[in-house]
């Protein structure tokens, strides 16, 4: 699964530690669509000094990269994780405890925040028992779809047009149904699980909630 698609060694750093490093970090965040269920952020970060900024996660948190290449380090939970984030390439923080991170270059992203309640209810339609899957890290990875989606909120926002505050909360659906599909792994009391965690049965009982999503998008872009 995607979720698992990144490279970690283990780097035990206590929460003391971690302060520690606190560097010098200059922010531009700017809402560009809110909600009391998910919010659409402009983000743009240098860090002036080296160390590690540590970031509270009250929900769940997508980033999509948008600017040149930059590798940055992840430490979350005593794990610290690296990737080299390319244009498109997207990050996934499910809300729980403090997230750090660490990089030399500016980053320019789009950052999805989702109420963990807006997710519950979703899975709670489509029938999915998060008492058995949980929403997992993901420390940087391409994941085509999801930039598309980021890449059509931003294009929306940008120009509104007729029935864009409809069409905004079927694209939050979606992409918190991508989440659903993609980012989530079992729970540790129910790993008896196949591999493939049997996403095929999972797609089977989604696409006919997407295509009756879309069909009013299809219908307009055609």
């Amino acid at each position: 699964m995607r979720s698992q698609q990144y490279k970690h060694r283990a780097e035990m750093k206590t929460n003391e530690q971690l302060e520690l490093l606190q560097p010098q970090l200059h922010s531009t965040f700017r809402t560009l669509k809110g909600s009391n269920e998910i919010d659409f952020l402009s983000v743009w970060h240098i860090l002036t000094s080296p160390g590690c900024n540590v970031s509270d996660v009250p929900d769940h948190l997508i980033g999509l990269h948008l600017g040149a290449p930059v590798t940055i380090t992840h430490w979350r939970d005593g794990l610290e994780r690296h990737h080299r984030f390319r244009r498109g390439d997207v990050v996934f923080a499910p809300a729980g405890s403090p997230v750090c991170y660490a990089h030399a270059e500016p980053v320019d992203a789009l950052y999805i925040n989702i109420s963990p309640n807006a997710v519950d209810e979703v899975a709670v339609q489509l029938g999915i028992d998060l008492g058995k899957t949980h929403l997992a890290n993901n420390w940087g990875t391409s994941d085509p779809n999801l930039a598309r989606m980021g890449r059509e909120v931003l294009a929306e926002i940008g120009s509104p047009g007729l029935g864009s505050r409809l069409l905004l909360e079927t694209m939050s659906t979606q992409i918190i149904i991508h989440l659903l599909r993609h980012y989530t792994v079992p729970s540790p009391t129910h790993l008896d699980y196949s591999e493939d965690h049997d996403v095929p049965a999972l797609q089977a009982r989604l696409q006919p909630v997407i295509d009756y999503m879309m069909y009013p998008i299809n219908r307009t872009v055609k």
